[in-house]
């Protein structure tokens, strides 16, 4: 009799390219976001750099915010295609070999541009070194909804299982590895 059900014990091959993108997708959206909002934080405060501990500050804030944004899809799918257009995976999901060669030519192009790119950076450290942080005091929404999100509503934050607790965990390390 057959039931529609096999028998046998059939391998996970995992999310598919395409979830794979949307989630990579979504993660973006989150970061765009959160970058966004930390360069405001930072010019409403009237510094000029944005520090790690703003950006970590962002993204606690943009944990709460994410996802009642009313662009939100728009958002994702912005990135999505955005990954779809510039990425260097093959879009049969599998890495062969010319997959292999046009990465190691785009490395060694991106090698040469990141060297020039060190230089500038030394640059902007000297620059970091001697502008203070400082806490925004602007009332504007972002700046207040940034600040009430780290002095108040993360300490008491019970993520949900899944992505809430993937970037809380992994924003909670910011903290301890780099500020």
């Amino acid at each position: 009799m057959k039931t529609g059900f096999s028998n046998l014990i059939e391998p996970n091959e995992g999310p598919t390219l395409q979830e794979q993108l949307e989630v990579g997708g979504m993660i973006m959206a989150f970061m765009k976001n959160a970058m966004k909002s930390a360069a405001v934080y930072v010019s409403h405060s009237g510094r000029s750099i944005v520090t790690p501990k703003d950006i970590q500050m962002a993204m606690k804030w943009e944990v709460f915010e994410f996802y009642n944004r009313h662009t939100l899809l728009d958002d994702i799918n912005e990135m999505t295609r955005w990954t779809m257009e510039n990425s260097e995976v093959s879009t049969d999901g599998l890495f062969d070999e010319d997959d292999f060669n046009r990465a190691m030519d785009n490395e060694e192009e991106d090698a040469e541009e990141d060297d020039a790119a060190e230089e500038e950076d030394a640059e902007e450290e000297d620059d970091a070194a001697e502008e203070e942080w400082e806490r925004s005091a602007c009332a504007c929404d972002i700046c207040y909804y940034i600040n009430d999100a780290v002095e108040r509503r993360w300490k008491h934050y019970q993520p949900n299982p899944g992505v809430e607790t993937i970037m809380w965990k992994r924003i909670n390390d910011m903290e301890d590895n780099y500020l």
